[in-house]
């Protein structure tokens, strides 16, 4: 009889270690888990941030253009514009160089 008892005793230590075993590998893939959630985060956390600091330069960008369309083109802006295409003022004089 008291092989049977031996028999039951070593067969509940094999399964109390085979519990602990499957507790501790649980342990570890929940440790694991977390780990790779939190860099998951920091990533996205990093993403956002490049994200704002690209749409707070797009919009101060934007709001530079809009001020300069409310402003319209300078006098000088016209000048250059009408001197390009070929246009003079009426006091103006032209030099043209023969050699040109």
């Amino acid at each position: 009889m008291q092989k049977s008892n031996r028999d039951k005793t070593k067969g509940s230590g094999i399964l109390a270690l085979f519990g602990k075993t499957v507790l501790v590998l649980l342990v570890l893939f929940a440790i694991g888990g977390l780990v790779t959630i939190r860099a998951r985060i920091d990533k996205a956390r990093q993403e956002v941030a490049a994200l704002a600091a690209e749409a707070d330069l797009r919009e101060r960008t934007l709001e530079e253009l809009e001020n300069r369309a409310a402003e319209g083109p300078g006098e000088k802006e016209l000048l250059d514009a009408a001197h390009e295409k070929g246009y003079i003022l009426p006091d103006e004089r032209v030099f043209e160089d023969p050699n040109s």
